[in-house]
C-alpha cells in the first residue's frame, strides 16, 4: 500500500468517525426535545459509522504495517 492510500484511508476513517459523532449529537438533541422518533435509527447509523471508521482505520494502520516491515 502507498502512502498516499494510507493517508487516503485515515482521512476517510476520521471523516466516518466525524460523521457519526454528529449524528449521535443530533440524535441526543432528539432526545432531548422529547421527538423520540429519530432517535434509535439515528443511534444506530451513528454506531455503524463509527464502526466502520474502526475498520477502515485498521486496514489503514496494516497497510502501514506491512509496507514498513
Amino acid at each position: 500500500m502507498s502512502e498516499n492510500d494510507s493517508r487516503l484511508l485515515w482521512s476517510a476513517a476520521a471523516a466516518f468517525a466525524v460523521l457519526g459523532a454528529a449524528v449521535l449529537a443530533y440524535a441526543v438533541q432528539l432526545y432531548l426535545a422529547d421527538d423520540t422518533i429519530y432517535v434509535d435509527a439515528l443511534s444506530r447509523f451513528a454506531g455503524a459509522t463509527w464502526g466502520l471508521s474502526l475498520t477502515v482505520g485498521a486496514v489503514a494502520w496494516q497497510g502501514r504495517r506491512l509496507s514498513s516491515g
